[in-house]
């Protein structure tokens, strides 16, 4: 398994799986593969909250920030 491939599963598997969308992507795994590429913010999730901002931050080495409003 790619370092890429591997990094998206890791994503995915701390998303809530609602498929809510309003993130902005059709569902929870798009979301993981545009985070892993770094093509979007990872503060776009309202039902993961600010615990999984924080835990997404951790994992990708990057600033958290509070839940985006356009989202939630």
């Amino acid at each position: 398994m790619s370092a890429a491939v591997e990094l998206e599963r890791r994503i995915d598997a701390l998303l809530p799986q609602t498929q809510c969308r309003r993130c902005g992507f059709d569902a929870c795994r798009p979301y993981a593969e545009a985070l892993a590429r770094g093509e979007t913010e990872l503060n776009r999730c309202p039902p993961g909250g600010a615990a999984l901002i924080g835990e997404l931050a951790a994992l990708l080495g990057r600033p958290s920030r509070p839940l985006d409003p356009s989202c939630g």
